[in-house]
């Protein structure tokens, strides 16, 4: 038994990500005739994805790949992992920061090595990722782009820009409520036409949203000194980048409105001394699960979110307080089993500090409410009033 036996329950939610992450990534990708990992869109129609290329062995128990080799079996690690750095962070020993080779750096990030991978995915400017081998921008970055970069023009009056800027954030708002979809999809009108369902007004929107991609993409080589980027000439590659931003946007907007939704129509049951949520145990957990989603879908979104999480510069400074909580604590503890004389001071209960440097008991106390104060939402910021 090691720490990474005991650390293991808490690994497990980010495994059951990387497990359908992986899988849905096998569909997506195949192996081309030089044994390369290749998206499936990129090869021949026909080809094989790496899910139809696999087959389990019974008697060895082993999984086999047909084509796959050793560098394609690296590549297609690689790209998992970075994926899946955009949707949980990313904290890998092969995958090491700048910071992390600092003092000051390892300190003020510490329990927080998760965030740049994340905060990239959601802001990082216009690149190709070398890893993917794709065109890749921050979802929000990209969903702001499409929303003002036809609305403020020199040429254009100032009323002419307004109009033109809230009728782009009217096509967002359709957009998020399913009513309308995104015109600037090469892959979604190439299935369309395919289904003859392709109107020739979708057609002329496609085709002015395309110019205006294609010119954007332009000032995108000029600015750059990537010679990858210098060579791009498919303006359908830079609209599907844009179309992913968009689609990624509305998604976790969509998932982000339905929690505060649940969330506040679950609160508002019952009298506000005596809430319904905080009445047993399984409700409380439940609203623990949702404020933890909660918080981890809009904490890009929420300025209160941000500043909770980021509220002290030097997170170690906390492991010393803590610390020291359980040296002047543990003192009184001892002498209170000692002697038999209680402090009425100490309103926590035995090992309520000590206990909590034992590898996963802080979450163990949290799901089995094993002191009286773990009935409080840790996660509640904003102190709801709900319990």
């Amino acid at each position: 038994m090691n720490l990474e036996f005991i650390y293991g329950p808490l690994r497990q939610a980010d495994e059951n990500v990387e497990d359908v992450l992986t899988r849905a990534m096998g569909y997506n990708h195949g192996i081309d005739e030089n044994g390369n990992i290749q998206r499936i869109d990129a090869l021949p129609e026909g080809s094989k994805n790496l899910v139809e290329r696999t087959t389990f062995d019974k008697k060895t128990g082993k999984f086999f790949i047909e084509g796959l080799t050793e560098s394609a079996y690296i590549d297609f690690q690689t790209r998992v992992k970075a994926v899946a750095g955009k949707i949980k962070g990313r904290m890998d020993n092969s995958d090491i920061k700048g910071y992390e080779v600092q003092l000051l750096g390892q300190s003020s990030m510490h329990f927080k090595g998760w965030m740049p991978d994340l905060m990239r995915a959601h802001f990082g400017s216009t690149k190709y990722d070398s890893v993917l081998d794709t065109l890749d921008e921050g979802r929000f970055a990209g969903t702001t782009k499409e929303l003002f970069r036809e609305a403020w023009s020199n040429e254009r009056t100032l009323s002419s820009n307004l109009k033109s800027s809230l009728g782009s954030a009217a096509d967002l708002v359709l957009q998020l409520m399913y009513l309308k979809k995104y015109q600037g999809d090469p892959k979604r009108r190439a299935e369309l036409k395919a289904k003859g369902k392709w109107t020739d007004a979708q057609e002329e929107a496609y085709q002015l949203k395309r110019e205006s991609l294609a010119m954007e993409m332009e000032m995108f080589k000029r600015e750059s000194t990537d010679p990858r980027v210098k060579a791009l000439t498919d303006v359908d590659a830079y609209a599907a980048m844009r179309s992913r931003s968009i689609n990624q946007t509305l998604t976790q907007l969509r998932a982000l409105i339905a929690s505060y939704a649940i969330l506040s129509a679950l609160g508002a049951i019952g009298p506000d001394d005596d809430k319904w949520v905080s009445q047993n145990k399984a409700t409380r957990i439940l609203m623990k699960t949702l404020f933890k989603s909660q918080l981890e879908l809009g904490f890009v979104v929420n300025p209160n979110d941000i500043v909770s999480m980021i509220r002290s510069p030097f997170p170690v400074i906390g492991l010393l307080l803590d610390a020291q909580k359980v040296v002047t604590n543990g003192v009184q503890e001892s002498w209170e089993l000692m002697t038999g004389v209680e402090n009425k001071r100490d309103k926590t209960p035995l090992g309520y500090h000590s206990l909590k440097f034992f590898p996963g008991f802080a979450q163990f106390r949290r799901f089995y409410e094993v002191y009286q104060q773990d009935q409080q939402n840790p996660y509640d910021f904003d102190s709801r009033g709900m319990y």
